[in-house]
């Protein structure tokens, strides 16, 4: 999609980015994002991307179990069978 929106006026310089893989976190896995060439290179930003991810992730994980903790406190249903 990110090379899709290259193709729009103004955002030419999208169009060398490549698709890079940033690996699994402890929450996330499978992370990918499109980047610059010069970003895809450099294993130290695509792993601070990667920590990033991760680290919204976990929160919001942290946050679901908070909300659902507080239904079942209300008496609310909790079952996500929609979901």
């Amino acid at each position: 999609m990110g090379l899709i929106g290259a193709m729009q006026p103004g955002h030419e310089d999208r169009t060398d980015h490549v698709v890079a893989q940033l690996g699994d976190g402890e929450f996330a896995t499978g992370a990918m994002s499109l980047v610059p060439p010069e970003v895809a290179a450099d294993p130290a930003r695509l792993r601070a991307m990667r920590d990033r991810i991760d680290d919204q992730q976990r929160q919001r994980r942290s946050d679901e179990r908070e909300v659902e903790g507080i239904a079942r406190a209300s008496g609310m249903d909790t079952d996500n069978d929609d979901v």
